[in-house]
């Protein structure tokens, strides 16, 4: 009967609930010390508001972001109407937006407009494109595309830069970066990654997509340049297989000034491919990964983390080490999973989680040496489909909060992708078992 009463508590958590290995504990930190010797972590949520008072918000999109001593600068794309005229004309923004990193709240806006007219001629015609900013030397560093009409070619984009003038609202030292041009005539256009200028220590990296055909995108060269000018370039547009359909959305530092990325092949799944930024050298990487299954984004010019079910990785020369484990935070899981790393120093986190109703929520994670779990009894969820969401989430949250006598943990199950139907569920339930019996 007690047999019977658990393979039903089993079956039932599983068809409520959701993939992969569980984790305990905070492993130590191999790379920068990020995060070393915390068991537990604490979560202050704030929502970016947008500095739009009177105005609805039609779409919006934070693009970049950086952190620049107790501040977050974000590039804020929205498209707004008058709340008192709703059936006027739409208004475009793309402005710069200073919050605090203590509570989120908005410290300065910098007109997008204002910054752009800063650098144009009075009664030209602007087409400048705010794409990524970066912390150099203290400073807001801001690359902007540019279409080139001089240049005589449909669809020319010229690269220029400038750093922000805080006090003035204005660009300073702005300049064009001729060499760093491509040109969508030619089938060429900005990969759709939301930051596609890379920061490594050998400069700047931006990668070029070719589109071959709708919706399939494969780099074909990367430029590799710092704020004079271009440093060198790497030709890549015949080395990948020709079923590749998928370019990545992020890169990651391996080591020995190389960056990594990933495609998607129609036969081989995911592919590696690797740049040095030294010797610019190219290599495709079809049967062996290089960075595994997660995909790490980095955050600096010399690290990458990578976001799991489980919890953050720090990724270092080949090997994930687990920084921040989410069944030791107080920190809505559902938010946390697939969200995305934007900045990390030795004892903090940022994540930018997936949309929740439209909202931009930044996620500061900061650990502790204490485990307020200690001396209380855990409960283990299940989860085999992936299925928690944002109020199951918060729901876990609260009670590890209020109960004082146990806390539950959610452990990841994959199913196996050689079965199928009731003989994956089968053999996911018997592995459940057997941890239940451990």
């Amino acid at each position: 009967m007690k047999l019977k009463k658990v393979v039903a508590i089993t079956m039932t958590l599983v068809m409520l609930l959701s993939s992969s290995i569980c984790f305990s504990g905070c492993n130590k930190v191999t790379a920068s010390n990020v995060m070393k010797d915390c068991n537990y972590f604490y979560t202050q949520e704030f929502e970016c508001e947008l500095p739009y008072k009177d105005e609805i918000a039609v779409t919006k999109d934070i693009t970049s972001y950086c952190v620049i001593d107790n501040s977050i600068f974000a590039v804020v794309n929205a498209t707004t109407i008058d709340s008192d005229n709703p059936d006027g004309e739409m208004n475009f923004h793309q402005d710069i937006v200073e919050y605090s990193l203590e509570n989120g709240e908005i410290l300065n806006i910098f007109d997008g407009q204002e910054l752009k007219d800063s650098v144009t001629e009075p009664g030209a015609i602007s087409f400048l494109e705010l794409k990524s900013i970066f912390e150099e030397d203290g400073k807001l560093r801001l690359f902007y595309f540019d279409d080139d009409i001089s240049s005589g070619k449909f669809g020319y984009k010229v690269l220029k830069t400038g750093t922000l003038d805080s006090k003035n609202g204005t660009i300073k030292d702005f300049k064009t970066l001729s060499d760093v041009s491509y040109c969508t005539g030619d089938y060429e256009e900005i990969g759709y990654a939301s930051n596609p200028i890379i920061k490594t220590s050998d400069g700047y990296v931006l990668p070029i997509y070719s589109y071959l055909i709708a919706a399939t995108a494969v780099p074909c060269r990367f430029l590799v340049f710092d704020s004079n000018g271009l440093k060198g370039s790497v030709d890549c547009s015949n080395e990948f297989p020709s079923d590749v359909y998928e370019a990545p959305e992020s890169f990651a530092f391996t080591g020995d000034s190389s960056i990594v990325g990933k495609c998607i092949s129609m036969h081989d799944g995911k592919i590696d491919y690797s740049i040095n930024l030294k010797t610019f050298d190219f290599e495709v990487n079809p049967d062996t990964s290089v960075i595994g299954d997660l995909e790490p984004v980095a955050v600096n010019d010399e690290l990458s983390l990578a976001v799991s079910d489980e919890g953050v990785f720090i990724y270092d020369n080949g090997e994930y080490n687990m920084t921040v484990d989410f069944n030791f935070s107080d920190i809505n899981l559902y938010e946390a999973q697939s969200s995305k790393p934007i900045y990390c120093n030795d004892n903090m986190i940022l994540l930018v989680p997936r949309t929740r109703d439209g909202e931009l929520t930044i996620l500061k994670i900061t650990g502790s040496e204490d485990n307020p779990y200690e001396g209380k009894t855990k409960l283990t969820i299940a989860d085999v489909n992936n299925d928690i969401d944002y109020k199951t989430s918060e729901a876990i949250r609260a009670f590890n909060k209020e109960n004082p006598d146990y806390y539950i943990e959610v452990k990841f199950y994959e199913k196996d992708s050689e079965l199928d139907g009731l003989y994956a569920l089968t053999d996911v339930t018997n592995r459940i078992l057997v941890d239940m019996a451990n």
